[in-house]
């Protein structure tokens, strides 16, 4: 485990899948992420007024841009300082081709010590089922354990949102349970939740085995005695 330290470093100068740079040398990516700012504020409400974006969300669709902006001043103010005790992170996704945003991802509950976070994420309606969705998944996932190293990623949905739970469970997410009336939608009744979860173990058995990661899990007793006699140089051990 990294120290807390160099964790938070990471955490306050990466993004999620590298810089602009980075994403337009993949040809695979159609979207980088970049930290939200209130000048993205215009084009945040653009998509914002879609009311196909609420339906499962705690609160009404916005109607004017002071919505908006109020609601973008909520997740900078979530952030709070750039200290050790940081418990939320969040971007603006945009597209590489014509730099238009066309969402908004974000970790909470940052918890260095249990190495666990949970996840959001929400696009432009006009653009569900062009797989931006998939390809977000992917890159939060990447960067929650390869580059954040940490152990468990998770989240919650209403229990009855079968569009997006069947998106987590193509992701590799495992069902944990569900949270009788945990939501509250905006007009007011309740809701269960459905809870999931992925582990670092789970998440790095997908990859190749030549991962250095994967091997890192992988390892066996008989391969830690083995390494530790060579360095000792006592084959007694």
């Amino acid at each position: 485990m990294m120290k807390k330290t160099k964790f938070y470093k990471i955490l306050n100068d990466n993004s999620p899948g590298g810089d602009l740079k980075d994403s337009k040398g993949d040809p695979n990516r159609k979207i980088y992420f970049t930290r939200i700012y209130m000048g993205g504020l215009e084009e945040m409400h653009g998509y914002s007024i879609d009311e196909r974006l609420y339906e499962y969300f705690e609160y009404k669709p916005f109607k004017t841009i002071e919505d908006t902006r109020h609601y973008l001043q909520k997740l900078i103010d979530l952030e709070g300082d750039e200290s050790g005790n940081r418990t939320a992170i969040c971007w603006f996704i945009r597209r590489i081709a014509d730099d238009g945003l066309i969402g908004t991802a974000r970790l909470v509950d940052i918890d260095y010590k249990k190495q666990s976070v949970s996840w959001g994420y929400a696009i432009d309606p006009e653009l569900w089922g062009e797989g931006y969705i998939f390809e977000i998944q992917e890159l939060l996932k990447e960067y929650v354990f390869e580059i954040l190293e940490l152990n468990r990623l998770y989240g919650f949905t209403f229990v009855n949102n079968e569009r997006t739970k069947s998106s987590l469970i193509a992701a590799g997410f495992k069902k944990e349970g569900v949270l009788r009336d945990y939501y509250q939608d905006s007009s007011g009744a309740y809701f269960d939740a459905w809870a999931y979860e992925m582990l670092s173990i789970e998440y790095f058995s997908k990859k190749p085995h030549d991962s250095i990661k994967y091997l890192r899990i992988e390892i066996t007793k008989e391969e830690i005695v083995s390494i530790i006699a060579k360095e000792l140089n006592d084959d007694s051990i």
